[in-house]
């Protein structure tokens, strides 16, 4: 056994919906009285939350999760046994909605031809600031203090927030767009952020029904 994974972390069970104890060494897990919704990302968030006052990271708690299902001599349940690509992975899966809104956002800076007082407007009425859009990469320090005539200094990025945040932000976003644009533009912007099928219908079922309804007035229009 890795000696070197905490003596216990949590973990959201999907399938139960509930939050879980793990401990060192043993199988299965407890339940907890932490209460869960019907969000996947919001429920994810709290087990990151409840882990960091642990001192638990993604990759400890990914061994400790294995080793409670598989016993804790198998080989993924040794820290050991992951190599910087393998880490790397396993952290990028706790940034997928971060990634998706930086990169939509990013793609509407220059589908816009840079106009960064549209974008500024299109964040603010999703509920994101000027340290948000530098936190995700979009624009720097110096380019929100312009858009929000601010100065760089007096900009705060926040401390990482879990990613039903940066989820909700997205599908505020998207759907915004949809009311100013287009639906075929929308779906070419989700297209080139990399937003799947299923993570479009986790946004909001609406998104799917819209590009069907596309497709569908194309259609008879033909």
């Amino acid at each position: 056994m890795d000696n070197t994974l905490p003596d216990m972390c949590y973990t959201y069970l999907s399938g139960a919906n509930e939050i879980g104890l793990i401990k060192k060494g043993e199988k299965g897990y407890y339940k907890t009285e932490y209460l869960c919704g019907e969000d996947t990302e919001i429920n994810e968030d709290l087990v990151r939350e409840l882990n960091a006052k642990l001192g638990v990271g993604t990759l400890e708690l990914t061994c400790m999760e294995i080793g409670s299902r598989f016993g804790f001599d198998v080989p993924g349940a040794y820290k050991e046994n992951y190599d910087d690509e393998e880490i790397e992975q396993l952290e990028s899966k706790n940034h997928i909605w971060a990634k998706y809104l930086g990169d939509y956002i990013r793609n509407d800076l220059k589908a816009t031809q840079f106009d960064y007082d549209y974008i500024a407007v299109a964040a603010e009425e999703a509920h994101l600031n000027a340290g948000d859009l530098v936190y995700l990469k979009v624009v720097t320090r110096e380019e929100a203090a312009k858009m929000w005539e601010m100065k760089p200094e007096d900009i705060k990025t926040p401390e990482p927030p879990g990613e039903g945040y940066w989820k909700a932000r997205l599908q505020e976003y998207v759907m915004n767009d949809y009311k100013s644009t287009s639906v075929e533009y929308v779906k070419s912007a989700l297209d080139q952020a990399g937003i799947s099928e299923r993570d479009r219908f986790k946004i909001n079922p609406e998104l799917s029904e819209k590009k069907k309804a596309s497709k569908a007035g194309k259609a008879l229009s033909l």
